[in-house]
């Protein structure tokens, strides 16, 4: 499972499916309900087959933080059923807030019926001093974390520098 998240994000996440093995499908994608750029992305760039899910959006740009805690809990209720259903073996993930949700079902999913989701976080190619927020927060809990500038291995440790994705 890939979420999609506004512009560079798509980007980058598309060039990452766009290079995996057969082994890893079938692919779901995740993309919020506003965020129609990168359904069109999607349509026009993935060639393997795959299964869009639309959730909720998290957390719109210029969104005021007290409003976001209600946007984001309608977002985690929409994609426990999806998790759920989908039963993913793997979370890809590289930064948009619309990941979040999604993590925490794949928590729900393994804390509820013990499957195993194992989360693969890679770090946007534009952060190179510091994580993103998404980064942060995940940095602690991904199994695997990639990095895309070396420096960053001195301030993230645990990171994995494989150069640009």
């Amino acid at each position: 499972m890939a979420v999609l998240g506004s512009g560079g994000h798509t980007t980058e996440m598309l060039r990452i499916l766009s290079v995996l093995d057969n082994e890893f499908g079938p692919i779901t994608v995740v993309v919020a309900d506003t965020d129609r750029q990168s359904t069109f992305m999607a349509k026009q760039k993935i060639i393997k087959p795959y299964k869009l899910q639309v959730i909720p959006r998290a957390r719109e740009v210029k969104q005021t933080w007290s409003s976001t805690l209600l946007s984001t809990a309608k977002a985690i209720f929409a994609s426990i059923p999806v998790v759920f259903d989908d039963r993913p073996d793997l979370l890809l993930l590289n930064g948009p807030g619309t990941c979040i949700p999604i993590v925490i079902a794949s928590f729900c999913l393994q804390l509820f019926t013990n499957h195993d989701v194992k989360l693969v976080f890679v770090e946007s190619f534009c952060r190179v001093e510091k994580l993103s927020m998404t980064g942060m927060l995940l940095y602690p809990i991904a199994d695997v974390f990639f990095v895309q500038w070396p420096q960053l291995l001195l301030k993230y440790p645990r990171a994995i520098y494989r150069g640009r994705f």
